[in-house]
């Protein structure tokens, strides 16, 4: 069909109107073209027709000045190809404002196109320069192609945090290693990351490692997190966390030498969804950034990596204000201060054995009013602790082996490390004594079932302070010298957390009171009391999961009795009739060891 001759006219004159000043029927760049100054202006239109050009001597250099219609921001590939196998074209692009090199584009070879993927070109004046590789000459064309995408993607220039590409998360940008030591710098404002944390992720290039850092400054002189995205699964980090003050981030990633034109990286960022306690967050891989909790603490961690670790420092007393920092003094010296002594002039006990100077045959003098003495008087009182610190983890997944370490301010050297002896079982710092400010804490994973980064959490973390749990024993009390009174009218709770731990209770059987003893009327002579009859006691200690047994020795350290029958999973009873005076309990596990609470108790008949 032929078209109406009107109407032809009609597009030509259309056409034209679309056509900018520096644009003719056939665009040519125009000489003196050498620096960045004489850049020849050209505005693409909606025709975006190739530039003719040539670089007609070795040291020729064609600098160009690229801006969009109507002001806009446009994504566009630019291509340089060669009219002849004697160039071999290279390209440049300038950073605005920056006293940066410019970006070179350098892959293909003589004859062949040199493509920018991802140039952005916006009212503001992007200056690109062409020249020949190794001094080669020829003709060429200039040509661009507008992009068009379904989401957000970087372009070019954004290598230097001044032209970094503002990503507006929560959501998800597209990116490319478009030549070697490309690196594409993004910036989000910290308004758009809102909530205790946001998921970070990128996602994997076939035969590329990627390389993912994150500043809180523009200074850029130390990344506030990074790490490596392998070619064959995606990396991330699932909590981050910001701290409130900075303007937002700069996502920094790079691939080296490596590139990929044909295969994207994605790069979301996303808010957290809500957990129903508290949250592990990153960074907090070393001491200086461990995370604060406290004993009152419940949350879930991820290992974000095969060698993540989750540092965590628990303040015993709460964590700190702003502004206020905590000395890791313990408790002891406090008080010491408090009670108008220096801390080194502590008083020293009432005696080296523990007990106190009362002595069991000590019955009055005849003639008075008899009082014997209770032979637990001669055992030391003891205060409890503070705080008594209990710490468990407890991993997600059945094929997960944990680790936890340990340590206290006042303590040189290595942590304490406790391991999980199988997959799947929890880890805990059983009942330990803190007399400092906090005690720090390390979380790792020793062993994982392959394949199992993923976004689910990995292990849960409980804090707490057991010191007000009714009965519970005082550590140390591994001997006569230190052991816990056993009252008849109390149950003790005690652990054996530790292989080889042993707990000593002491109890007494009561002197009977017995009327004074004087000269009577008729001078009959006093008589000797007789001797107190025995009376009867029964010890029991509960039931545990482990093989519990106990020894019942007297006050010299003599074997009365040693009862270990009924096995694991069962309680242990013992009933005897013993004379008045002082005995101890001790108590052990047959094996191995469990922070899971046992009962002592005894009772005296009258």
């Amino acid at each position: 069909m032929i078209s109406n001759p009107g109407d032809r006219k009609q597009q030509v004159e259309e056409a034209k109107k679309r056509r900018q000043k520096s644009e003719s029927s056939a665009p040519k760049e125009e000489e003196p073209n050498d620096f960045p100054k004489q850049a020849t202006l050209f505005e693409l239109g909606g025709d975006l027709r190739p530039i003719e050009a040539t670089i007609g001597q070795s040291d020729d250099k064609d600098w160009f000045a690229l801006t969009s219609q109507n002001g806009e921001t446009w994504q566009v590939e630019a291509t340089v190809t060669p009219k002849s196998d004697t160039l071999d074209p290279v390209i440049r692009v300038a950073v605005a404002d920056s006293d940066d090199a410019p970006i070179t584009y350098n892959i293909a070879g003589p004859g062949e196109p040199e493509t920018i993927p991802i140039l952005a070109v916006s009212s503001t004046a992007q200056r690109v320069m062409v020249t020949g590789n190794d001094g080669t000459t020829g003709d060429y064309e200039f040509s661009f192609q507008k992009r068009l995408s379904g989401g957000a993607v970087e372009s070019e220039p954004n290598d230097d945090i001044d032209v970094a590409t503002r990503f507006e998360a929560p959501g998800e940008i597209q990116g490319f290693y478009d030549r070697p030591e490309d690196r594409d710098v993004y910036f989000v404002p910290r308004k758009n990351l809102t909530g205790e944390a946001f998921t970070l992720e990128v996602s994997p290039i076939d035969d590329v490692m990627q390389q993912v850092r994150v500043y809180t400054h523009r200074d850029m002189k130390a990344p506030y997190l990074s790490l490596h995205v392998p070619p064959t699964e995606a990396a991330g980090l699932p909590n981050v966390s910001l701290p409130d003050d900075v303007l937002g981030v700069w996502i920094v990633l790079t691939a080296g030498d490596s590139f990929s034109r044909d295969q994207s990286y994605r790069l979301k960022l996303l808010g957290h969804p809500p957990v129903e306690h508290g949250l592990e967050v990153e960074p907090n891989d070393d001491a200086e950034t461990a995370q604060q909790i406290d004993s009152s603490t419940k949350l879930a961690g991820y290992f974000h990596s095969i060698e993540d670790v989750d540092h965590f420092r628990l303040f015993v007393d709460g964590i700190p204000e702003e502004g206020q920092s905590a000395t890791g003094q313990g408790a002891v010296a406090e008080n010491a201060a408090d009670a108008g002594l220096p801390s080194d002039d502590m008083p020293e006990p009432a005696n080296d054995a523990g007990m106190a100077q009362a002595d069991a045959g000590d019955v009055g003098d005849a003639g008075s009013d008899i009082k014997p003495a209770d032979p637990l008087d001669r055992v030391a009182d003891k205060e409890p602790a503070d705080h008594v610190v209990r710490v468990t983890i407890a991993p997600k997944h059945e094929k997960t082996r944990l680790a936890l370490a340990w340590s206290l301010p006042r303590n040189q050297g290595s942590p304490t490390v406790l391991e999980a002896s199988e997959p799947g079982e929890n880890v805990t710092l059983c009942n330990t004594v803190v007399e400092d400010d906090y005690v720090d804490l390390e979380v790792r994973r020793l062993a994982a079932a392959e394949g199992m980064l993923d976004a689910t959490f990995d292990y849960g973390l409980i804090a707490e302070n057991v010191q007000d749990v009714p009965g519970l024993e005082i550590e140390p009390n591994d001997s006569r010298d230190t052991a816990d009174k056993l009252e008849p009218t109390q149950k003790r709770i005690g652990y054996i957390a530790r292989a080889g731990d042993t707990d000593v209770f002491a109890f007494a059987v009561p002197f009977p009171e017995s009327p004074a003893q004087s000269e009577g009327d008729t001078g009959a002579p006093v008589v000797a009391p007789t001797p107190p009859t025995p009376r009867q006691v029964q010890l029991t200690l509960g039931a545990n999961s482990l093989n519990l047994g106990f020894k019942l020795l007297d006050d010299e350290g003599g074997l009365v009795a040693q009862v270990n029958r009924a096995g694991a999973g069962a309680e242990e009873k013992l009933q005897v009739d013993l004379p008045p005076g002082l005995y101890f309990v001790h108590v052990a596990a047959k094996r191995g060891s469990a922070c899971e609470p046992y009962e002592m108790s005894v009772k005296v008949a009258e």
